[in-house]
């Protein structure tokens, strides 16, 4: 998929706010949250990025924030496989639009990970951080 993987977003306004028509490649986003809610058939997954807007929104800069995170609920979600799970999952990431109009989604590899059918996908949430360095 093109580096627009949110064309798949029902609504991408928060991140287009900031980033305009080119959003962070997956593949610079790091995954730090998964949430499956079996009741409501939903994953949340949520991704961080030190790709960060230009221009940076004025309040973002003037807090020195370095870290942009959001988090993409995918609806109606099914056909779930985990199979294992490691720290590099982390960074594998992909969002494709599927035949049938739905989204597959796919996260580390088949040794390593998870991937999931839905019928839809927002985005929930988009916030700035200031994360600190390791040394």
């Amino acid at each position: 998929m093109p580096n627009d993987w949110t064309l798949v977003l029902a609504s991408a306004e928060g991140l287009r706010a900031l980033y305009g028509m080119a959003p962070p490649n997956l593949t610079e986003c790091t995954l730090s949250h998964v949430h499956i809610d079996e009741r409501g058939r939903s994953v949340t997954l949520g991704l961080e990025t030190e790709v960060m807007p230009s221009p940076l929104p004025d309040e973002w800069r003037a807090k020195g924030l370095n870290t942009c995170e959001f988090f993409i609920v995918f609806g109606d979600t099914g056909n779930v496989h985990i199979q294992g799970w490691d720290a590099s999952v982390a960074n594998a990431v992909t969002i494709s639009e599927a035949g049938d109009g739905g989204i597959l989604v796919s996260v580390g590899t088949e040794s390593a990970g998870m991937s999931f059918q839905a019928g839809s996908v927002s985005l929930a949430r988009v916030r700035g951080y200031l994360a600190s360095k390791s040394v």
